[in-house]
């Protein structure tokens, strides 16, 4: 019998079936992340981005979201086309690499006050992997979204499910931007 039980499990993944694929496929993913325009490593990283952007325009808002339960709502398809698309041109067998990343989130056993449970949807936050398999999603969401938007930020910067938006244009355009 399948229970739905509500909320966002972070759930260690420490001595489970996946860790040790979760760990390899980190590895991989890691580099990808990293090469991706709007992704933001640290605190420094960020800070070098600005300054590289230099004085900004008299009037322009700084804004920032946060996208709610990021790893939970990743459906299962949207995060692994995202991942083979990072993929795709890197000398890795891609198709290999989303094998393997299919099998983590699906095999994402728990157990809680005595009993097993499975989390049928997204990702577990405590996969070694959940944090490069949700910035390739946010980075392949953001670069489709983005390339549609007739009106772009000045600069676009995510760090996992924080967003950091610098607009130059008017605030009801943000507004409609955020639509």
């Amino acid at each position: 019998m399948s229970r739905v039980i509500e909320g966002r499990p972070i759930i260690s993944c420490v001595g489970t079936l996946t860790e040790q694929v979760s760990g390899w496929v980190e590895g991989i993913l890691k580099p990808l992340v990293k090469d991706t325009p709007s992704f933001i490593q640290d605190t420094t990283d960020l800070l070098n981005k600005l300054s590289a952007i230099g004085p900004l325009p008299e009037g322009t808002i700084l804004d920032t979201m946060d996208v709610v339960s990021l790893n939970s709502n990743i459906t299962h398809q949207d995060g692994l086309n995202a991942c083979k698309f990072f993929l795709e041109n890197t000398g890795t067998d891609a198709d290999s690499v989303v094998k393997l990343i299919k099998f983590i989130p699906i095999r994402n056993y728990f157990e809680f006050d005595n009993k097993i449970y499975l989390q049928e949807t997204g990702t577990a936050m405590g996969s070694k992997m959940a944090p490069q398999y949700a910035n390739l999603f946010m980075a392949k969401l953001e670069s489709d979204f983005l390339s549609s938007c007739p009106i772009r930020p000045l600069a676009y910067y995510h760090y996992i499910d924080d967003v950091l938006i610098i607009w130059t244009e008017s605030e009801p355009q943000l507004k409609k931007f955020h639509e």
